[in-house]
């Protein structure tokens, strides 16, 4: 005790007075900041810089205006208003009000703009080397389109269908090749969902045509006739295969079945089709929001005149998806048992999700080497032709 009396500044060394005013302080209650002693420094080392200006109302704080170098004395150009900083709602609302002036000038003035999407309300009525006119489902009126979806020109469906025959007259719109592939995709999606089958198509020769419909706002039936309008539309084509998705199967059922067409009628190729409807769609289908949502199509997918509809007229083929074993024997939409169909000349199952089963290696690798039984046949076919005319 002794030893501890005789230090000097208990707790710090050689500081009586900063020991004294700590030790006051844990005695008394009283902050030490209240304490003035010159032992200790309560302004911060580094101070908070000033916040830009740029972006703030005018008479906020920190708002002065910076001076160019060289003392001229003249501030600089405020920025306006509308290029300030602001919330990331208000950026929506006027990048979307942009969008809207761009595309308000492009229809006055026809000119060449990408389009703002929409294409569940969109259905082709003719495709050309890419080129395609489509009709919208509420308003009717109609737009043609290049093969890089840039709009050219809208109006009625007469002056758009005259405006690409004048296209195909000037030789701006090449002739298809005579053997064609039609893909027509499922409920919900568009055309290009099927756009790495398309590209493998064409790699080996074949006029690949995407059949982009509004699968929302239509029945069965109604996407069939949709279907046959554009394939009346298809000149100088010898054979026609479809490769389809999901509902894109009964609806081209449907439409080989209303229809005789002028073509001979390829292969077909079905991914994930609900041939004998879907237990997805049944259940959906008691609820209308899915019924509002998806369409009559999703009534269609759930009755039982699913199962009575026609066959393909040609040799076809259905592909399957599994999941997991975990989930149920399907690909979480259509059962595998859903998918069969009488008289089909194969039926594979791939590992695939009912939505990406279009991508799979294995499906574009099957799908082109079950089509391209076609033009080897048609060869073969010339070849003897040709031979009896000489004998």
């Amino acid at each position: 005790m002794s030893r501890q009396k005789d230090k000097s500044g208990f707790g710090v060394k050689g500081k009586d007075d900063l020991a004294r005013s700590f030790g006051e302080m844990l005695l008394s209650g009283r902050a030490l900041e209240k304490r003035k002693s010159p032992h200790i420094k309560l302004e911060p080392k580094l101070k908070p810089r000033a916040k830009a200006s740029f972006g703030r109302k005018d008479g906020a704080p920190g708002t002065s205006v910076r001076e160019p170098q060289g003392g001229s004395g003249q501030r600089w150009l405020r920025l306006p208003n509308l290029f300030k900083r602001r919330s990331w709602k208000t950026l929506v609302v006027w990048g979307f009000a942009i969008a809207l002036a761009v595309q308000a000038m492009a229809l006055v003035f026809n000119v060449p703009v990408p389009t703002l999407g929409g294409r569940q309300l969109w259905t082709d009525v003719r495709i050309s080397d890419g080129w395609r006119v489509q009709c919208h489902a509420w308003t009717g009126h109609c737009r043609l389109l290049d093969r890089h979806n840039l709009r050219h020109d809208w109006g009625r469906e007469d002056e758009m269908l005259a405006a690409l025959d004048t296209m195909v007259a000037q030789g701006r719109i090449q002739a298809p090749r005579p053997d064609a592939v039609v893909l027509v995709h499922g409920l919900g999606r568009s055309a290009h969902s099927l756009d790495k089958m398309a590209e493998e198509l064409r790699a080996q020769g074949f006029e690949a045509v995407q059949f982009n419909y509004a699968s929302t706002q239509g029945a069965i039936a109604d996407h069939a006739r949709a279907l046959n309008r554009v394939l009346d539309g298809l000149k100088g084509v010898r054979t026609v295969s479809f490769v389809t998705h999901s509902l894109g199967g009964p609806v081209v059922r449907q439409a080989l079945e209303q229809n005789k067409q002028d073509f001979e009628v390829g292969r077909v190729v079905m991914l994930a089709p609900p041939n004998q409807g879907s237990h997805v769609a049944r259940t959906l289908s008691q609820y209308a929001f899915f019924r509002t949502l998806l369409g009559p199509a999703l009534t269609d997918l759930a009755s039982p005149s699913m199962q009575v509809l026609a066959k393909p007229p040609s040799p076809f083929a259905v592909i399957a998806g599994r999941v997991s074993v975990l989930s149920g024997d399907g690909d979480g939409v259509v059962d595998i048992e859903e998918t069969k169909l009488k008289h089909m000349s194969k039926h594979l199952v791939v590992p695939a999700s009912h939505t990406f089963i279009m991508d799979h290696p294995d499906v574009i690798s099957f799908s082109v080497d079950f089509i391209g039984a076609v033009r080897k046949h048609a060869i073969e076919t010339q070849k003897a032709q040709n031979e009896g005319h000489k004998t």
